[in-house]
């Protein structure tokens, strides 16, 4: 989630970057920051919703070789994507970060949003193809 946060607020920050450095007036300068804001809404609605319907993956979780899952294993549907990442996040964050803190003490790990939108968060096994230089043995021969 740090990622999609850092990727969201890299939008924003560039825009920002951008406005003071190219905007002469007060309306280019508007301009500008707007649509870094209406970027990183478009990316945030991709990166949260879409993202996830697709491939079961925000970038964050692509990149930290993580998978969004529904509690049986399934791909998440429409209606636990929208749950999780709507009302659970808002909830997990309305109170104060004790909806994520739910994880700690879940058996399964499952904080509050996973818990509303029926959904687990699962390591996706991807090994290298290779180790040191080299194709390990049981590799070899696929």
């Amino acid at each position: 989630m740090l990622i999609d946060y850092i990727l969201l607020a890299g939008i924003i920050a560039a825009a920002t970057i951008f406005s003071r450095m190219f905007g002469g007036g007060n309306l280019q300068e508007n301009a500008l920051i707007n649509g870094g804001y209406l970027s990183a809404l478009a990316v945030a609605a991709i990166n949260f919703i879409v993202l996830p319907l697709l491939a079961g993956q925000t970038a964050g979780k692509w990149a930290t070789g993580l998978q969004l899952v529904r509690r049986d294993g399934s791909a998440p549907g429409v209606v636990n994507v929208l749950l999780r990442q709507t009302i659970g996040y808002l909830l997990s964050i309305a109170t104060l970060g004790v909806g994520f803190a739910v994880a700690i003490f879940h058996a399964d790990g499952r904080a509050l949003h996973d818990l509303i939108g029926g959904t687990a968060v699962v390591v996706v096994h991807r090994p290298s193809r290779r180790i040191g230089g080299r194709v390990p043995d049981e590799l070899a021969r696929e």
